[in-house]
């Protein structure tokens, strides 16, 4: 009986049997883990995430990659693991026959050779693997270091109010940059095969295609680099890039490396490169003194038979009655051209940051005619050529305020 099993057919029967159970055991554990991956991946995808950080963010995003991933990872070893024991059981079939033995010992002589000399290179570059280690946990530390110095630099500003978050926020990305840097050249001498010329020829290739390829973004990221250290404007600031038709006015809500965000009087948002933007003028009119807001302006042309000690003082009345409209600062009265038939005057006003420009503007205008109309002073903008004979007035409401003494002329 034992002379049977000595057979070199039985034993290959043997082994193929259990090359058989063996590879079954092996896809019946990787399709329990595959369904294991799956539900976990659908437990995440129905929690809401909350990103009350940028590191909860990021955490986010890797637990979604992983799930997705690991049952893929997963796959590719398990076939990887497929092909290793098959190579082991056609060696062990190939020994057991004595036509085939020499294929078999030399299969297998050169797979101990090979594996001997990556075991040999895997222990000699383990120092190696272990200098890069320490090197980028050194760097972690440092950007960990910087993260923390930011944040309280940024609460710190922002309770202050003298500096934007935006200003902080660049520096803390270019240092950064420059810790990561700093790390990866001094990290890749040890790299394993870093003096080898496909790696050099590697690096080479994938410099030239960033270069060619990037040549677009990192003129966008070096403006929007220029725009935040210039400090032409903040998160918050009404402004106007440009002039002329293609003028675009509204208020700044995002300011980042590539473009700026903008919202105009139609609550639509408006995303401009920064590569345009430092090359037009740019129209702040936003205050940087004690009362923080933002600036709306009025022109109109009013003729020289009426005071003009009566239309400031009417304007000022329109400005006092707009609900917007701050008193602290006071809105003032500038007196822009003396015509040849009118005087050209333009009011300013401050209103605050969260009012809508668009809106306080038109209620402005409103009160502005009410007033005038209230004290028969025609207007007649942008400008006129001769005086009217009998101006034709609005009908006044009844409910209108009283105008002040000065108002009246």
């Amino acid at each position: 009986m034992a002379y049977f099993f000595d057979l070199p057919a039985v034993q290959a029967l043997i082994r193929t049997l259990l090359l058989i159970a063996a590879l079954m055991l092996l896809w019946t554990l990787v399709k329990a883990a595959r369904h294991w991956f799956a539900q976990h991946n659908e437990r995440i995808a129905d929690v809401p995430p909350t990103y009350d950080s940028t590191h909860e963010y990021w955490w986010h995003l890797i637990k979604v990659f992983c799930a997705d991933l690991g049952a893929r990872v997963l796959t590719v070893l398990a076939w990887m693991a497929t092909g290793a024991i098959c190579f082991l059981w056609l060696i062990s079939i190939l020994v057991l026959f004595p036509k085939t033995q020499p294929v078999g010992e030399k299969l297998e002589t050169g797979v101990s050779v090979e594996l001997g000399k990556l075991g040999s290179e895997s222990v000699d570059s383990l120092s190696n693997w272990l200098m890069m280690g320490l090197i980028f946990i050194g760097a972690k530390m440092l950007v960990n270091a910087n993260t923390a110095l930011w944040r309280v630099i940024k609460d710190k500003a922002r309770e202050e109010a003298k500096s934007e978050p935006e200003f902080w926020q660049a520096i803390y990305h270019l240092i950064s940059l420059a810790i990561w840097a700093m790390a990866f050249v001094i990290a890749y001498p040890y790299l394993p095969g870093a003096n080898s010329e496909a790696l050099k020829g590697l690096l080479v290739m994938l410099g030239t295609v960033l270069t060619l390829g990037s040549t677009g973004i990192a003129n966008q990221i070096m403006s929007g680099l220029v725009l935040i250290f210039s400090r032409a404007l903040k998160v918050g600031d009404r402004v106007i890039i440009g002039s002329g038709q293609d003028a675009l006015e509204g208020v700044v809500v995002q300011i980042s490396t590539l473009n700026i965000k903008i919202s105009n009087c139609h609550d639509q948002l408006i995303t401009v490169p920064n590569q345009i933007v430092i090359t037009k003028p740019i129209k702040n009119y936003s205050l940087m003194g004690k009362q923080p807001g933002n600036q709306i302006s009025l022109r109109l042309s009013i003729g020289y038979d009426a005071p003009w000690r009566q239309v400031q003082a009417l304007l000022y009345e329109a400005a006092r009655r707009t609900t917007g409209v701050l008193q602290d600062p006071a809105p003032y009265v500038l007196q822009n051209d003396l015509g040849d038939f009118y005087v050209s005057y333009e009011m300013y006003c401050h209103i605050a940051r969260e009012s809508e420009p668009a809106g306080v503007s038109s209620e402005l205008k409103s009160h502005v005619q009410d007033c005038f109309n209230q004290a028969q002073v025609p207007i007649v903008s942008p400008h006129f050529s001769k005086p009217l004979p009998s101006p034709t007035l609005a009908k006044v409401p009844d409910d209108l305020p009283p105008l002040p003494a000065e108002a009246l002329g």
